[in-house]
């Protein structure tokens, strides 16, 4: 078989059966409903405007952001946003198995909340490092200057200043291996993925250009989410969840792309 591969939408070799990028089985019974010759509906998954259109191409797309919408106007009670988090981790799983498949179902909220949990705890775990790391900057200055001049004095103000520069520091670090935590949770499903340095270390490093192009893809969904506030803040409620649930497909899309590269 030539052409593109219905499935992910990357270039086939002659004569293929299967495609080396997704893995997906190339025969005509496998076909998903509504691929063509160049691919699901045509499109790149990889592509950026397939990624803005990728919500807006299931049926049930109002629905289903709406749920995500109701999560966060409960948020401040923690448990709907652990909810949220678990539908983006669902979805970043199925765009991993297949890419291009339509936005799953809100089902089996218990599976929802618990793996949502899990990953807001890796998460907390890194941020909980940082604050601790703040807590000890400061602690030793103020422990310097008690013990030289019995009071405190410049040795915690320099600290203070250390301490606030690990925080911007790592805040954008942070910010950075996000992706890399959820790729890390997808292959793991611990709550140490935020701990294990190594790994995150990899999934950035690994195919560092594609990893450099998805952070760009989640941080400017992330500044298109902001534009909710146009709208009486309420219009938030609509782009906060749309931009978080196209942010975990793009996450799903590169776990699949560097799934298929180590299998070709």
């Amino acid at each position: 078989m030539t052409g593109a591969c219905w499935f992910c939408g990357e270039a086939l070799d002659a004569g293929a059966e299967r495609c080396r990028h997704c893995g997906e089985l190339l025969v005509e019974g496998a076909r998903p409903a509504g691929a063509g010759a160049s691919g699901p509906r045509g499109r790149d998954p990889w592509d950026p405007g397939e990624l803005l259109r990728w919500t807006f191409d299931d049926p049930e797309w109002v629905k289903k952001i709406a749920l995500g919408a109701l999560c966060l106007l409960g948020g401040c009670l923690v448990v709907p946003m652990w909810l949220f988090m678990g539908y983006r981790l669902r979805i970043a799983r199925e765009q991993r198995a297949r890419p291009g498949a339509p936005m799953p179902e809100w089902s089996d909220p218990g599976e929802l909340l618990a793996e949502g949990l899990r990953l807001w705890l890796a998460m907390m775990l890194l941020v909980g490092l940082l604050l601790l790391g703040f807590g000890a900057l400061v602690g030793a200055g103020l422990a310097i200057d008690l013990l030289t001049t019995g009071r405190p004095g410049p040795g915690l103000a320099l600290a203070v200043i250390a301490a606030y520069g690990v925080i911007l520091f790592g805040s954008l670090a942070l910010q950075y291996v996000l992706p890399a935590i959820e790729l890390e949770f997808l292959e793991t499903g611990s709550i140490l993925s935020g701990v294990r340095f190594g790994s995150l270390w990899r999934h950035v490093s690994t195919d560092a250009t594609d990893y450099l192009v998805l952070f760009i893809y989640v941080f400017a969904l992330g500044m298109l989410a902001s534009f909710g506030v146009v709208a009486c803040y309420v219009g938030m409620f609509f782009t906060i969840p749309w931009a978080q649930f196209t942010g975990a497909c793009a996450v799903g899309r590169f776990a699949a792309r560097r799934d298929a590269r180590a299998r070709a």
